[in-house]
Parts: C-alpha cells; sequence; structure tokens
C-alpha cells in the first residue's frame, strides 16, 4: 500500500511540472529553469516563443545588452590605447599629452553604457516574470504553488526531498 502511494504521488508531482515550466532570472541577464539549469539565450527565445509580447521584450531586453557591452567594451578600449600611448611618450617626444580627447570620449562611453545596461536586465526580467504568470491556456495562474521533487543520495542514505512553495 506503501509502495502505490508513493508511486501515485510520484507520478502526481512529475505529471504537474511537466505542462508547467517557471524560469528564474538572475543577474546579467541569466535565465534558469526551474531545475536550476542555465539556459542559452537560444532555448530561452524557444520557450517564451508561446507569447510575442514577452518575446519582443525579451529580444530588445538582449539588443540593449549587447549594445551596452559595445559601449563599454569599446570605451575602456579607447582609455587603454590613449594610456599607452601616454606612458610610450616620453617627455622629449611628448607630441600627444596624456589626457587626450580618446580618454574624453572613453570615459563617455563607458557613462553611456550604464544606464544601457541597467535597463537591459529590467527589460529581460520583465518579459521572464509576464512568461512566468501565463498558463499554457494563455490566463493568468498563480506560481506561488512550485512543487519540486527531487532525489537525494548522501552519506547518510538515500530518498526524495519534496519542497512546496
Amino acid at each position: 500500500m506503501n509502495r502505490f502511494f508513493f508511486a501515485l504521488t510520484f507520478f502526481f508531482f512529475f505529471i504537474s511540472n511537466t505542462f508547467s515550466q517557471t524560469l528564474v532570472y538572475k543577474s546579467n541577464g541569466r535565465v534558469y529553469n526551474i531545475g536550476r539549469e542555465k539556459l542559452t539565450p537560444k532555448e530561452v527565445r524557444e520557450i517564451l516563443s508561446v507569447d510575442k509580447k514577452n518575446l519582443d521584450l525579451y529580444n530588445s531586453g538582449r539588443s540593449k545588452k549587447t549594445i551596452g557591452n559595445v559601449l563599454m567594451v569599446s570605451g575602456l578600449g579607447l582609455m587603454s590605447v590613449d594610456l599607452i600611448n601616454g606612458a610610450m611618450n616620453t617627455s622629449e617626444t611628448n607630441s600627444h599629452p596624456y589626457p587626450s580627447a580618446l580618454t574624453f570620449v572613453g570615459a563617455a562611453f563607458i557613462v553611456a553604457s550604464i544606464p544601457i545596461k541597467i535597463g537591459f536586465s529590467k527589460k529581460v526580467k520583465t518579459a521572464v516574470d509576464g512568461f512566468n504568470k501565463l498558463s499554457p491556456n494563455g490566463n493568468t495562474a498563480d506560481i506561488s504553488n512550485n512543487k519540486e521533487l527531487e532525489f537525494i543520495a548522501n552519506t547518510h542514505g538515500l530518498g526524495f526531498r519534496l519542497t512546496l512553495n
């Protein structure tokens, strides 16, 4: 009887978790599934393809991340080139003063990239949260009822861990 009850319970949790996929947003645009596995942007796009609004929001956020990264790396590159150029010039051949226009343009790029990089994370988080609120039928669902059943093995033995949030 106990084995039957355990098998029935296990089957219930397996089926209920199969039809619902919750995404978890972490910092820097990383998205994980409910099993704490990191998803690639391509996988996230495939999952979000059921709702065009959330997919567009996610794609917009990823584009902002790319633009912010390009601006930040370009700014750091310009400042580094100017620093190396200033260090190579001795005082006798000082044809270019050290803080030249490259340093200031690089600093402007870095400053401009900060709000862009902050904005991308808000868009990605909003897209993930919007997806999590949708049920398979497209209606809003209560996602605070997360169930998780894991198999655990340690030095004390084997077992199952049931987590109810």
